[in-house]
């Protein structure tokens, strides 16, 4: 499992007891960081509706008071740990000189290590069992889900606008590209069946995805080999 990369989260820790009596000499950015990662871990234990601000508080080694000046409600902390964790770091620059099959390996590789990162699993859980009675919550994740497959459809989108692939639908390709490649080891993360996969499989199922989307869309093979 060394080869997925974790989510973007901060260790949980308290703080030290003379930061405790006076939170105000606590910078308000490793505040905040105290907050969302204590909230993370009440929300990933308890889930949403089990999870108090005083739970919260607790954890945080603070009291609610100063949970309140930093935020404003439980659904507002709520909101501000999945933006802060549901993000989608950048792809690196150098795909864009490799050829198109090995561009896609990457990016591919790229996109499984954070989806099927074991905290990036959990917090979709948390979203999906939380979703109905926050529907701003909802809109998140469908963002955080669009953006997860943007720097995909941006490279696919220009690599058809110079012949590389023909694609009549970009939007449904990359659905479909993401789907093969890994969306079976998503699902079945998400609904707790076997264990995590290895990087063999996924690297396996990743490369009968890209054969299969090249048959399916590549203009010129010949082309594409040069």
């Amino acid at each position: 499992m060394d080869w997925i990369e974790a989510s973007p989260v901060l260790p949980s820790f308290a703080a030290p007891q003379a930061e405790a009596r006076h939170p105000r000499a606590i910078p308000d950015h490793v505040r905040r960081a105290m907050l969302l990662a204590a909230a993370e871990d009440m929300f990933l234990t308890r889930g949403y509706a089990g999870t108090t601000m005083s739970d919260i508080a607790r954890a945080a080694n603070m009291s609610k008071k100063t949970i309140y000046q930093v935020f404003a409600s439980k659904t507002e902390l709520f909101r501000a740990l999945l933006l802060d964790r549901l993000t989608v770091p950048a792809l690196l620059p150098s795909v864009e000189a490799q050829p198109p099959e090995a561009a896609l390996e990457h990016m591919l590789r790229h996109l499984a290590k954070q989806v099927l990162a074991p905290n990036h699993v959990a917090l979709c859980r948390l979203v999906l069992a939380s979703a109905g009675k926050l529907p701003e919550v909802s809109k998140i994740f469908k963002d955080h889900c669009l953006r997860l497959e943007e720097n995909l459809g941006a490279w696919l989108g220009a690599q058809a606008a110079r012949g590389v692939f023909r694609l009549p639908d970009l939007p449904e390709a990359v659905s479909m590209l993401v789907s093969l490649a890994i969306g079976a080891f998503h699902w079945r993360q998400l609904a707790e069946i076997g264990g995590p996969p290895t990087e063999q499989m996924v690297s396996a199922r990743i490369h009968s995805a890209i054969a299969i989307f090249m048959r399916e869309f590549a203009a010129d093979r010949a082309s594409i080999a040069q």
